[in-house]
């Protein structure tokens, strides 16, 4: 049940042990990152296989052959890579709830462009009717295998992007704290963007965060679909949960906020 204020609904958010690359067996985390696109042309996804064994693009996008079956396919495939990775220490986690500070830069015309967001978790409502609010007409089709996907593997590895409006400029004073700390992760992907992470772990400062979300309201400006395939993947659990609470990993995304 979504809380009030006024008439504004509050947006749920909250801090998760999320799974990395083990930077003790990855060297070159940009040959494992890729573009957070479910749809890309074949020669860019060969390109990314080549890149790295474990690029993460076998995960959320993987290749299908015509030899695929219901046993065998993109899905199960991500399944056994996520599994495997995970075994093999590839893919690491967090040993304590975080919110992660996320920063991207690039230079242009000899000018330095930043965007920074929070990467949390998000509790999931029907859209347009709370606190997040909707950008585009969702894809049948890609919804389709999203969700095939979120069967598959019971795991949220493409997060959606969500715009808010801060008239006080607290979050955004925080991040410009945060900033002149030392990020947990620093590297560049092939696109010359520049890629920080920093790892809130302090309870006050997450405390902190999530209270003042709780005054935003939040605008999906990229990951509609993968949004509504959450929410579906949700009623799916929680029709087949007889003892659901609300409080289980399927109620919430990750979301860049």
């Amino acid at each position: 049940m979504k809380e009030r204020i006024g008439d504004t609904f509050m947006a749920n958010i909250k801090a998760f042990r999320g799974y990395r690359y083990n930077t003790d067996k990855i060297d070159n985390l940009g040959s494992v990152i890729s573009p957070p696109y479910y749809n890309m042309a074949k020669e860019d996804k060969d390109a990314l296989y080549d890149k790295s064994e474990y690029n993460s693009v076998r995960l959320f996008s993987g290749k299908k052959f015509e030899s695929d079956t219901r046993e065998e396919n993109t899905f199960t495939r991500a399944k056994n890579y996520l599994d495997k990775w995970i075994e093999d220490g590839i893919l690491v986690r967090d040993e304590e709830p975080v919110i992660y500070m996320y920063e991207q830069t690039i230079e242009m015309y000899d000018t330095h462009y930043s965007n920074t967001s929070f990467v949390a978790l998000v509790e999931l409502e029907e859209i347009g009717k709370g606190a997040i609010m909707p950008c585009e007409k969702p894809h049948e089709v890609s919804m389709l295998d999203r969700y095939e996907l979120l069967k598959s593997t019971n795991a949220d590895m493409s997060m959606i992007s969500c715009l808010y409006v801060e008239p006080e400029k607290e979050l955004f004073n925080l991040m410009n704290e945060l900033r002149e700390e030392k990020p947990d992760l620093e590297f560049s992907s092939d696109d010359n963007v520049q890629q920080k992470i920093w790892k809130i772990s302090y309870k006050p400062t997450i405390d902190f965060i999530i209270e003042h979300f709780k005054d935003l309201s939040l605008y999906i400006t990229d990951g509609q679909t993968r949004y509504e395939t959450c929410l579906q993947y949700r009623d799916y659990m929680k029709e087949h949960n007889p003892n659901h609470t609300g409080k289980e990993p399927y109620n919430y995304m990750i979301c860049l906020l």
